[in-house]
């Protein structure tokens, strides 16, 4: 209801009012009122809240582009720099859309429309988002929010586990291990103060500077954007049905106390009844059955097998960081799209926002928007091509950060425009 009351402000092509007392100086002019006596206006704090849920998100998947950039640089300290705050901010787009504003030291919730109370004076934003990420991971809210935004095919986990009986209830143990997973890095750097000052201000070479091969950058880039391919019925159909797969496998093992690959007779016949359920063809099924038995697709997708390497050494894992950051936007992504439809918004509605992103940052030419935003994916599926075309017949001493500069400079910029997943996750119809 909050959100929807931003109504009147965007149809002026802003998303708050030019009195919003918070649109600048926010965390400055929060602590002043605060420490005379209280905030002065709850309403525009929550307006304030409401409109950033989708803004944090935006600057997220920027940040995650900026580390794919940084990565097919070679510049591995600021890939891991811009991959964590590219975590931190999903993780605040995310609490924004369950109404939890973070200001530093001063933290509010919206707890009535267009009204927010003081949740404390506690921990600063770094350990804050931690502390919430690690208990919202353990409630049922969190297991709801994945059942309903996950969609492969269009039908979310909810739907797809029907036939278990269990719905959203029969995820909280596989949701709560997948938060944790990809928050493990706000953990680290909350609780370890010293390790997220060492990757963001210590300088690069002390002890010896940090490496990626330009074949493993090139190769883990270009798996995360053919993860990243959106669908007519899912923005991350390739993500969703990954984790679709591994949530129906954790399901069998609670249930059996067996993995999948150790009986796969009994795994066909915990699936047959689920595919069943969705009502296709017969091609359908058996396709869906293949994916699911691991006899096509076999491997998980590489961000989700690097998001379970821990970070022990921050600076040695600068791809299992981005991996956590994707996953995490990609949530938050799932929570905006939610709230911005049960405020009832179309896509048109928020266009002079995500038509502004796409010219600022270079997506298409001022005079030149897409008639689909999922056209965006069509950039992306011919840079794509172009570097399976530069890899084909190079070993890895001819893909250099250097030889890759050279020959594919041109798709470099593409490779890093993450904001165009921000804008089909908002303008796709």
């Amino acid at each position: 209801k909050t959100l929807s009351g931003l109504s009147r402000f965007l149809k002026k092509s802003q998303w708050l009012g030019v009195s919003n007392r918070y649109s600048e100086k926010t965390t400055r002019r929060i602590k002043t009122e605060q420490e005379n006596g209280g905030l002065l206006n709850p309403r525009n704090l929550s307006q304030y809240i409401a409109a950033s849920s989708v803004l944090h998100g935006a600057d997220g998947w920027s940040y995650v582009g900026k580390s794919l950039w940084s990565l097919l640089r070679g510049d591995i300290g600021r890939a891991v720099h811009l991959a964590y705050y590219a975590e931190l901010r999903a993780a605040m787009s995310l609490f924004a859309s369950e109404g939890i504003g973070v200001f530093d030291r001063y933290h509010y919730y919206i707890d009535a429309p267009c009204s927010v109370k003081l949740i404390r004076r506690g921990n600063p934003t770094h350990q804050f988002v931690w502390d919430c990420l690690e208990y919202w991971a353990t409630i049922q809210s969190s297991s709801d929010l994945l059942a309903s935004i996950v969609k492969p095919l269009g039908q979310n986990l909810a739907e797809w586990h029907h036939p278990l009986n269990t719905g959203a209830k029969g995820l909280a143990p596989q949701s709560q291990a997948w938060f944790r997973d990809w928050g493990i890095d706000l953990e680290v750097f909350a609780k370890d103060r010293n390790s997220r000052n060492d990757a963001s201000y210590r300088p690069d070479g002390i002890p010896s500077i940090a490496k990626v091969s330009g074949e493993d950058s090139l190769n883990f880039v270009r798996n995360v954007w053919a993860a990243l391919e959106p669908s007519s019925t899912s923005n991350f159909e390739n993500i969703d049905r990954h984790l679709l797969r591994l949530s129906l496998e954790n399901r069998f093992k609670g249930l059996t106390n067996k993995t999948a690959a150790a009986d796969p007779h009994a795994f066909r016949r915990f699936l047959q009844p689920i595919i069943q359920y969705q009502n296709q063809s017969e091609l359908f099924e058996q396709k869906w059955l293949d994916f699911m038995e691991r006899k096509s697709s076999a491997e998980d997708l590489q961000i989700l097998q690097l998001s379970q390497v821990l970070p022990n050494a921050i600076e040695s894992s600068p791809l299992a960081v981005i991996s956590r950051a994707i996953l995490l936007s990609r949530v938050a992504a799932g929570s905006i799209e939610s709230l911005i439809n049960e405020a009832g918004f179309d896509p048109s509605k928020l266009s002079f926002w995500w038509s502004e992103i796409g010219t600022s940052k270079g997506l298409w030419h001022r005079d030149n928007v897409p008639e689909s935003a999922l056209d965006l994916w069509s950039d992306i599926e011919m840079t794509i091509a172009d570097v399976d075309n530069y890899q084909s017949g190079r070993g890895c001493d001819e893909q250099t950060i250097y030889d890759i500069g050279v020959e594919l400079g041109h798709s470099l910029a593409a490779l890093s425009s993450c904001e165009r997943v921000a804008v089909w996750n908002i303008a796709a119809e």
